[in-house]
């Protein structure tokens, strides 16, 4: 995969997972490759690598599980308190008070939701979980607690909800009725006042900030490497965010996107294109990640607020540059709702694969960007 000239090395995207081979020690110098790795944040697998002394590393350590932890404490829904889980607990119109990293990420997202027309809105929370998308989905010991739980196929897919449920949740989509505010030093947020009812059970609007806090992780950690004057290496969060610096070297790293129709039993590629980075953050969404298939149609994560229902515009994944970790995570979300059409029309740096009539395109204004998968057709949109 790597030539022996390149002084670029390689990140494989698979949506973001790491596969890299370093050379973890410089001789003379007492700088080498140090890794940080962890699995108890966000569902996801989290790896931060740099170059750097192992006193000035395990410095930093120490900070990246204080900033994650204070991260999972307020922003996490699944955690019982956090200023979210609070949040979705309060009667409507109610003010809570939140910490800062809850107050930030909310306004970034309240920033995309209006920029894009309400395309990136967390208050679909019920929605993805009504669809079998939330965290409580993808543990071992699930079971049915809600009312609109259903079980599982033999096949292992989720069977489809009621529309009564998914009508009523639609009603409650609606992020423009929250409201944040700073006053005397403290934090509030005030929730939506919309509630419905379905077979006498009461349901309030409720957000889950999920799609936003890797990306905002990340860019804290890459804060951290600039304050500390580290300046190569790379943070990863799970399979959906990535911050780069440089490699080794001091170079660009070689990035490669995963395939998102790969299938192993064929002669596809596992990737399906490469272009050079540093200094910079990526993030990527997609319909193939987190999705079931039901009579030969594909359900996924990402939910149109607008519907009600998983995204079905024939856009299969969108992967974006830029500044801010953080919007890139609600931007790409925004954009797999509103499709690949309107992704290309933006000022916004983008790699896009979309279907037509079963043959799959990948078009982008990255610089260097080259399809290396040779079943995916350059698309020509404008």
């Amino acid at each position: 995969m790597r030539k022996k000239k390149s002084k670029n090395k390689i990140i494989y995207i698979l949506v973001i997972v790491v596969a890299v081979v370093f050379v973890t020690m410089f001789s003379g110098c007492t700088t080498k490759l140090n890794s940080y790795n962890s699995l108890a944040y966000f569902g996801t697998s989290i790896n931060v690598y740099a170059y750097t002394t192992q006193s000035m590393f395990s410095k930093l350590e120490g900070q990246i599980d204080e900033i994650l932890d204070d991260l999972k404490k307020q922003v996490d829904s699944n955690v019982v308190d956090s200023d979210v889980d609070k949040i979705n607990k309060a009667n409507p119109g109610e003010s809570i008070e939140v910490n800062n990293y809850t107050y930030e990420i909310f306004n970034i997202a309240k920033d995309v939701f209006n920029k894009t027309d309400g395309a990136f809105d967390p208050t679909v929370y019920l929605l993805t979980d009504l669809w079998g998308f939330t965290g409580r989905f993808f543990k071992a010991n699930y079971s049915k607690t809600k009312d609109y739980d259903r079980d599982f196929s033999e096949e292992g897919s989720y069977l489809l909800p009621d529309t009564k449920y998914i009508e009523a949740f639609k009603e409650l989509v609606d992020f423009s009725l929250f409201s944040a505010k700073e006053e005397d030093g403290k934090y509030i947020i005030t929730k939506g006042t919309k509630e419905v009812t379905v077979d006498g059970k009461k349901y309030t609007q409720q957000i889950d900030l999920g799609g936003i806090v890797k990306g905002y992780a990340s860019d804290l950690i890459y804060s951290l490497f600039e304050k500390n004057r580290i300046g190569r290496g790379y943070i990863s969060f799970g399979n959906s965010s990535l911050s780069v610096l440089t490699n080794e070297m001091g170079r660009e790293w070689n990035i490669l996107l995963t395939n998102p129709r790969y299938n192993k039993n064929t002669e596809m590629s596992s990737t399906y294109c490469s272009f050079n980075l540093k200094n910079n953050n990526i993030s990527t969404s997609g319909d193939y990640e987190r999705y079931y298939e039901i009579d030969g149609k594909r359900y996924c994560h990402i939910i149109d607020p607008k519907t009600g229902y998983p995204i079905d515009n024939s856009t299969i994944t969108i992967t974006m540059l830029g500044d801010s970790g953080a919007y890139l995570d609600a931007y790409t979300t925004a954009y797999m709702v509103l499709g690949y059409e309107e992704v290309i029309k933006t000022d916004l740096t983008y790699a896009v694969c979309y279907e037509i009539d079963g043959t799959i395109y990948a078009q982008s204004n990255i610089s260097g960007f080259k399809i290396t998968e040779k079943s995916i057709i350059e698309g020509t949109i404008k």
